[in-house]
């Protein structure tokens, strides 16, 4: 199942982060963890059936960066996606520079910046995430296949049959 775990007891931010990455796309579930101990209370299945990313707000929860540091670092959950949520401080400094640029969420948070985030993860099905997408692959293979019959149509052209003699 398509989930998005979110670690944080913020409301304000927890209310942004739904909405933000709901309008990014994502139908899945959302599951909302107030403590870091029931992370990792149900570790056991994040590892039969991670979720697609997991949110951790450090503020939220007591030593978060050890936490993000741990899952990263273990085998067992190297895998996730773990997006740090942070004060812009040297922590999340190092920990932006040692991990990804896409995974750490500045506070306060911004919507437009969650959900680039969110697309930048690739969580979102892609003719979910993008529907114009579909939209220009249809006018590509228009484009082609006019191509090739305008090539035809020059090709039996008497002017090109000079051309190539």
């Amino acid at each position: 199942m398509n989930r998005i775990v979110i670690l944080t007891n913020d409301k304000r931010d927890l209310e942004l982060l739904v909405h933000a990455i709901r309008s990014a796309g994502f139908d899945g579930e959302l599951e909302v963890l107030k403590e870091a101990g029931e992370f990792m209370g149900r570790l056991q299945d994040a590892e039969s059936n991670p979720p697609l990313a997991l949110f951790v707000d450090f503020s939220a929860v007591s030593n978060g960066v050890q936490l993000v540091e741990g899952l990263k670092l273990s085998s067992r959950t190297q895998r996730l996606r773990i997006v740090a949520i942070g004060s812009e401080n040297d922590t999340t400094t190092v920990f932006e520079d040692a991990w990804d640029c896409h995974t750490v969420l500045a506070k306060p948070l911004c919507a437009a910046d969650v959900r680039q985030l969110v697309t930048a993860l690739q969580v979102v099905a892609t003719s979910e995430a993008t529907p114009l997408r579909s939209q220009q692959i249809r006018n590509l293979v228009r484009a082609i296949e006019r191509s090739k019959r305008l090539r035809a149509e020059y090709e039996q052209s008497p002017g090109h049959a000079e051309l190539a003699a």
